[in-house]
């Protein structure tokens, strides 16, 4: 793929990225605040830490994430799923999959809506749809996803240490 250079006819990184990620929806090329999609999850009626972690889901750069490839390049990292002791933990399985977290889903009533998020393939997809159910209903998903990162991230603090020996 060949790429735009900057505004200055140079080739940078950052031109190569924005070449690589405008054409997907939400992607990077976008996310300045001109399409539709970046805008509705900037205008969520939330705290700005939500918001930001929305946005790092979105971009795939939770912590989660981060491990799953670190041991791909052969980190040995203990990636399974410190909720539920069970998979390797991905951003999928935490928040959609993880047997601990489809109790949350099911409690809230939400057990349909789980579902229709489960046959998505990408964070973006996933949140496109979160922002096309009701704002009610948004509003609690929003909530479960950021308060369900919070706790798996104190439960992995004591859970297991970062690196197997």
């Amino acid at each position: 793929m060949g790429w735009h250079y900057d505004s200055k006819g140079k080739f940078s990184v950052k031109s190569a990225y924005m070449a690589q990620f405008a054409s997907m929806p939400g992607g990077a090329g976008t996310s300045q605040g001109d399409d539709p999609f970046w805008r509705k999850l900037w205008g969520i009626q939330c705290q700005l830490k939500i918001k930001h972690f929305l946005w790092r889901m979105c971009h795939n750069t939770l912590a989660v994430t981060v491990r799953a490839i670190l041991k791909r390049r052969g980190m040995k990292l203990d990636t399974r799923c410190c909720m539920c002791g069970w998979l390797d933990e991905d951003g999928a399985h935490l928040m959609l999959r993880c047997k601990e977290v489809k109790e949350l889903w099911r409690e809230l009533n939400l057990e349909d809506v789980r579902l229709d998020l489960i046959e998505e393939c990408s964070p973006i997809q996933i949140m496109i749809k979160i922002l096309k159910l009701p704002e009610e209903q948004q509003m609690t998903v929003v909530t479960l996803l950021w308060l369900w990162w919070n706790e798996r991230n104190k439960w992995c603090m004591l859970w297991r240490p970062a690196l197997i020996a």
